[in-house]
């Protein structure tokens, strides 16, 4: 990891990275939603759960970030016995959730992205799933301006906790 090689000063992470030498502190945490099409049969109900969502085609971006959501969902839908069906779309995150208003399939958002207004697309929290948001250091690291942010970081923490 380029924080632990002094390359980068800090990394963002969904979920806490063990990175050895790193040094980690939790920022936040927010609530697990789903993408739906508002005229989808799960549309009314006001939260759902991961079995709802067994039979569903889940889309997702391509890169990193597309492999980490597809990994989560893979391990979410296994801890089930159940199978996910994965499209990947390249495309922006805007044009994949007007792919679900197209009835193209659903998509993970968490809490923060739910402000997102979309025509043709609603949101709805899975039940318990809540994921925490980590900064990665390194203690080596001495640049003057990375320890100020961990500094923040550090009490903006501690005043939400």
């Amino acid at each position: 990891m380029s924080v632990r090689q002094l390359e980068t000063d800090v990394a963002f992470t969904i979920g806490r990275l063990n990175v050895h030498d790193c040094d980690a502190v939790h920022l936040w945490t927010e609530s697990l939603s789903v993408a739906l099409p508002v005229s989808h049969p799960l549309a009314p109900k006001e939260q759902l759960s991961w079995s709802d969502l067994a039979d569903e085609v889940f889309l997702v971006r391509p890169g990193a970030l597309g492999l980490e959501v597809r990994d989560y969902i893979v391990g979410r839908l296994e801890e089930l016995n159940m199978r996910a069906t994965i499209k990947v779309q390249r495309v922006g995150r805007y044009s994949l959730l007007g792919l679900v208003a197209a009835r193209r399939g659903i998509a993970l958002v968490i809490q923060s992205e739910t402000t997102i207004s979309i025509p043709g697309v609603v949101y709805r929290p899975i039940a318990e799933e809540r994921l925490p948001f980590f900064m990665i250091f390194s203690a080596r690291n001495d640049n003057p301006a990375a320890r100020v942010l961990i500094s923040l970081a550090r009490k903006m923490s501690q005043e939400t906790a």
